[in-house]
Order: structure tokens, then sequence, then C-alpha cells
């Protein structure tokens, strides 16, 4: 007598893996601790599936240079190349399509501009132009830098001069250039705050002024019409140094300092421009910690609390990996994939007749893997060659008659 089939046996599998993948939403679970000295003021990010932490200032008052790689497979750490500049912290990251780029910060002759790229596959750094190279001559620390595509651009910070810096700087990662200096961050210059980016969009906010004054507005930076507008404050209290990820088209902002140590997390809806609060950081209220994300999960290391520096590691699972939605603009219009999932291709259902729309689609990681038009009469889009899994879609108007819809699409 058989007691289960093969079909039951694969069901039962197919459950235990999602469970695996999806249980507990919205919790905190502490990971294998980076195995280096404890620190704050560290950078990080995410590149081929890893995560990388390095550089940073220890408890003694040591600046590093080291740089470790995260395997969240098996939950463990590996030693990578050293950062090639010289230690210090403070510093700015971030990651294109390819590499990842470090640089400016605070090193023990002061501030810096010069910058890195990294590759992940040769496990090498090249050094690449200064940051300010077209013409401005002031190094900085304690900016703000996203990556959108294969650009990289950083925002504010503490020049060395009264009022900080305010200026906004996009580097090239297709032709290595110089970097060129575009929109100025709309309000004066700040220090300490927290950027991100979202579907092509580039965000910054919170941070400490010149007057001594802490932030809680955010904005966002459109890079094809050069420009900011600002969005829906962060519900929090105005704070510096809080950590940024970004998981399957949500942005989780939280943890800083406002004149305390603080541990409350809140996801941005970019489609409802809406703050909503989720579980606080599983360790101590932290500050000045680096964050990365990896596989739809967000990840916290370093900084320091109550008890001092920290080298743990905490992973954050939201609630919102599982489920297939439409996406509903923010006045009403409704938008579909269809079929959902898909296999070599799905259809845009519901687009209004007589506009002319165009399709982003990205991983969960935010990597942009289409860019096309749709239209009512042109709305299939071709996946058959994409690596299956859940992906995220950003559906404008061309001529901007309704606000920007967003939504998932499963490939299997």
């Amino acid at each position: 007598m058989k007691l289960f089939t093969p079909l039951f046996i694969s069901l039962l599998i197919s459950l235990l893996i999602s469970c695996t993948l999806y249980a507990n939403p919205d919790t905190w679970i502490q990971k294998t601790s980076m195995p280096a000295q404890a620190r704050a003021g560290a950078v990080a990010f995410a590149l081929n599936g890893f995560g990388y932490s390095g550089t940073g200032r220890d408890s003694t008052g040591t600046l590093l240079n080291d740089f470790w790689k995260y395997d969240p497979a098996n939950d463990s750490w590996s030693q990578a190349a050293s950062f090639p500049g010289t230690p210090r912290k403070n510093a700015v990251a971030f990651a294109t399509d390819t590499f990842a780029f470090v640089g400016t910060g605070y090193d023990n002759s002061g501030l810096t501009k010069d910058f890195y790229k990294y590759d992940a596959l040769l496990n090498a750094w090249t050094q690449i132009a200064d940051l300010d190279s077209g013409g401005s001559y002031y190094s900085r620390r304690d900016a703000v830098a996203f990556g959108i595509n294969n650009n990289g651009y950083v925002v504010g910070g503490y020049d060395g001069t009264t009022f900080y810096s305010k200026k906004n700087y996009e580097y090239d990662g297709n032709r290595d250039t110089v970097w060129k200096e575009k929109t100025s961050f709309p309000l004066p210059g700040r220090r300490w705050a927290s950027g991100f980016s979202i579907y092509g969009f580039g965000f910054s906010g919170m941070g400490y002024n010149y007057s001594q004054e802490y932030f809680n507005d955010f904005w966002k930076y459109d890079v094809n019409t050069n420009s900011w507008t600002q969005i829906a404050d962060y519900p929090g209290s105005s704070r510096g140094y809080a950590v940024s990820f970004v998981i399957n088209g949500y942005a989780f902002t939280g943890s800083g300092f406002d004149g305390a140590l603080k541990g409350d997390f809140y996801r941005y809806d970019l489609n409802n421009n809406l703050w909503t609060a989720i579980a606080s950081f599983g360790g101590q209220p932290t500050s000045a910690a680096a964050s990365f994300q990896l596989n739809g999960k967000g990840y916290v290391v370093g900084g320091v609390d109550t008890f001092g520096y920290k080298n743990e590691l905490w992973e954050y699972t939201p609630d919102n990996i599982a489920g297939i939605n439409s996406g509903t603009s923010t006045n009403g219009i409704q938008v579909s994939a269809f079929p959902n999932p898909a296999l070599n291709y799905f259809e845009v259902e519901n687009l209004l007749s007589g506009s002319n729309y165009q399709l982003k689609l990205f991983d969960v990681n935010g990597k942009l893997f289409l860019d096309q038009p749709v239209s009512t009469l042109n709305k299939k889009v071709f996946v058959g060659n994409m690596k299956r899994g859940m992906y995220y879609f950003l559906i404008s108007e061309i001529n901007q008659k309704i606000q920007p819809v967003t939504g998932k699409v499963l490939l299997q």
C-alpha cells in the first residue's frame, strides 16, 4: 500500500520550501556576526547574490579598510579584498548592474574624495575618478549614495563648509567618465541623511543640517527630468544615521539617532506615497549601521548601541514577499498582468486607450531587466528568456495623465 504518491510528496516539498522562504513575515532574525572588529560608520552593498561590508571605525577609534563577503545560502562570511584607499569611516557605497563603488569619507588626514570600483568576479578594486573631479574641490563625508541602473549618485554630506553640501553628482558606470554635477538637493545642505532607489528614482531624506536640526522630510530625484519633488515625510522622529534597504519594490528605513538611539522601522510604498510602521529592529536601538538587500530580505550590520560598537548581522523578512497582485495608481487606475504567473510572456491589461505607456520590470533587488513601451495595441511583454522568480513592474503614462502604477508578476 502506498502511503504517499509522488505528487503528494512533491506538493509537500513545495509547501516546506514555501514555509522556509516565507515563514514569520515582518520579523527580524539574528544571523552570523561579521567575523571582524565591531564597527560603526561602515558601508555595505549587495552584488551578484552576496552582501559586502567594510571600512568604518572600531571602538578604539581605529579606522578600518577591511572588507567582508556574506553568503546568505549558508549564513557565512569570508574575507574579501581590502578597500585600497586609506582606512576611513562614513564613506558612501552604491552598486550598479555590474560593479560596486565606494568612496569619500573621513580618514586620518581628514575629508576624502577618492573613489574605487569593486569587481566581485575578480575580487579586485580599481581606482576611478575622484568625486568632484568636474570642478568643485571639496571632499566630503556623511553623504548619501544610491545606484540607478548603471549610474551612481552622491548627494550632500559634510564638505568642510559652514553650511554643508547639497550638491548632487552623477557617475556614469557605462563610460567610467568624470563625475557630472546634477540638480542639487532642493534644501540647505545636510549630513547623515538616508537614501535608496526604487523603480528608477532616487530618494534622499532625513539627516542633520548646519543649524543642528534633525529632519524627517524625504525627496524623490527623477533622473530623466533631473529634478527633485517632495514625498511624504518619514513618520518616525526626525533623525540622522538611519539605514535603508529596498525589497520587492518597497523601501525600508529605520534605526538612527535623534538625540537618542532609535530602533523603529517603516516601509515606504511609492505607489501610494505612504509610510507604514513595521516590526522594530531586532537588536538594540542602533545608529550608524550599514545595510544591504539580498533575495527578498533586508540586512543590517554593525553600528553602535548602548552596549558599544557591534559586528552583529540582522535579517529582516517582510510581509509582502508572497502573493501576486495587480497595480493600482493613486488615482484609481487598475492595471494587471495576465497570465500571472507567466511563462513566456504576459499582457498588460486595463490600459487606457489613446495613451502611451512605458513599462519597466525589476527583480526583487531593484535591478532593471526590461524597459519597453506598451499600449492597448502593443501590450505583450516577452519574458521567456528571463530567470524565473518574482518581478515588479512600473508603468508610467508618457504624458503623465495618470500616476505611475506598480504591481507584481511571477515568472515560473
